[in-house]
């Protein structure tokens, strides 16, 4: 796409970005030269900037394959700056935000947009940005509502790109072969590095990622984008073909019970009893039998015992994740009723949590639910608005053809549904590789689904 506005002001302000980072770089050198990747980093990011103005879509495909490799690197490279921790990922998140007003400034901006679904998203981030005046932690509120306008950004991107079906496959291809490297890492990480030894799971993989529950939900997108392209029909893939991509999916589920992430777990079977009950019934099946089969491994049994032991105390006492979460929340609700209308302020979990949640480590905690998240800091009104985007999903990705349900609806609606289900008990709104690949692949399909051909029965 070579299409981008080109006149006064696309010059202007790629002076003032230019010099906005030049600025910086040279404000805060003496930290940089003792963090040798942002010496490494002033490349990269100078080659972004010129092919968002050249070759954009080479630039969102530059960082598609590499930002779920990116992870340690970037948490290495954050420093505190006006109250936030900020780093090069920082600095990769305002590029793709330009990046997208640029193309939305364009005037070859496409109409392939849900127009409900947007204003949806309007509100939940002018909610979250009024929200930011009155948080006891306005540096981490900004950063917060910033990734979540991300998050918008990327589920947009495709309307400016997908033109015609060859450029559906061709963002398909991209995403499919993109998880080819993350891959392989966790599989080092699985046979050779061993993992890493947590006290309440034992040896858990994370690849190249931050955490395991990260990597967790990464294998899952993983999961449903190569079940989506075995079985949408657009691909006419030869039996060669299939067979790989049958053999990649089943190493994928053994990269997933590797994580040992209960929550991911439970995120892939409600996918595919989802989309089982709305498409094909023998998905139901496997769904209701394979968890079964997998009790036979000792290491799934063991991380499912273990929700049966440690059932009652209090947050210091040793409790399983699931009672020990259930403790959490039954504190959570009372501070909730407080503010029940506007909520306490963006990103305002972790300070408030000190007040009202006493244990020997003295510091405040994470929600460990999404939506008990922005209950708390965003109100009634928030979370209504967080729903609503999720409802004009669905709504928009129900399409029937002849009275039946298509096969792209059943992948979406099972997707966004599991997608749900992972916000009620993990800290999903901050993690954020695995949204933007979440929301660009969703994006991809819901704005293509004018020019997608039936799929295969």
């Amino acid at each position: 796409m070579s299409n981008l506005p080109r006149n006064s002001l696309v010059a202007g302000l790629s002076i003032i970005i230019a010099f906005f980072f030049a600025k910086l770089f040279m404000h805060f050198y003496p930290v940089f030269i003792n963090k040798p990747i942002y010496i490494l980093s002033v490349p990269v990011i100078c080659i972004l900037f010129v092919l968002f103005l050249k070759n954009p879509a080479l630039m969102l495909t530059i960082i598609i394959f590499s930002r779920a490799l990116l992870d340690p690197a970037l948490n290495e490279s954050k420093i505190y700056f006006l109250g936030i921790n900020v780093g090069v990922g920082g600095m990769i998140n305002l590029i793709i935000l330009v990046f997208w007003w640029f193309l939305h400034i364009s005037k070859q901006i496409s109409r392939r947009r849900p127009l409900q679904l947007t204003r949806n998203w309007m509100i939940f981030l002018l909610i979250c940005g009024i929200t930011i005046i009155y948080s006891p932690e306005k540096g981490d509120a900004v950063k917060l509502w910033l990734n979540l306008l991300t998050y918008a950004a990327m589920f947009y991107l495709p309307v400016y790109f997908i033109k015609d079906e060859f450029d559906k496959k061709r963002w398909l291809k991209i995403l499919l072969f993109s998880t080819v490297l993350p891959v392989i890492f966790a599989y080092y990480d699985l046979l050779f590095r061993g993992g890493k030894y947590f006290s309440d799971a034992g040896i858990r993989i994370y690849g190249t990622f931050t955490h395991p529950n990260i990597l967790a939900f990464y294998i899952l997108f993983a999961i449903v984008l190569g079940f989506y392209v075995l079985k949408a029909g657009l691909f006419k893939l030869k039996s060669p073909q299939r067979n790989i991509l049958t053999i990649y999916l089943f190493a994928l589920f053994v990269l997933l019970l590797g994580t040992k992430t209960r929550s991911a777990w439970a995120a892939c079977w409600v996918f595919f009893i989802i989309y089982g009950w709305l498409k094909e019934k023998k998905y139901v099946f496997f769904s209701l039998t394979v968890p079964f089969l997998l009790l036979l491994n000792k290491s799934v049994l063991s991380r499912l015992q273990d929700l049966t032991y440690h059932t009652t105390g209090n947050l210091d006492s040793g409790l399983n994740s699931w009672a020990w979460r259930m403790e959490l929340w039954k504190k959570t609700l009372p501070e909730i009723a407080r503010s029940f209308l506007w909520g306490k302020g963006l990103s305002s979990f972790m300070n408030y949590s000190r007040s009202f949640i006493t244990t020997s480590v003295g510091r405040g905690m994470a929600a460990h639910s999404a939506l008990l998240q922005i209950l708390f800091e965003t109100g009634i009104f928030g979370t209504m608005a967080f729903l609503s985007i999720f409802v004009s999903l669905i709504r928009n990705t129900y399409h029937k053809v002849k009275g039946v349900l298509t096969f792209e609806s059943a992948v979406l609606a099972a997707f966004v549904i599991s997608y749900l289900v992972t916000c009620l008990g993990d800290n999903l709104l901050y993690y954020l590789a695995y949204n933007w690949y979440f929301f660009f692949f969703v994006g991809l399909i819901l704005h293509s689904k004018d020019i997608t051909p039936r799929a295969e029965e």
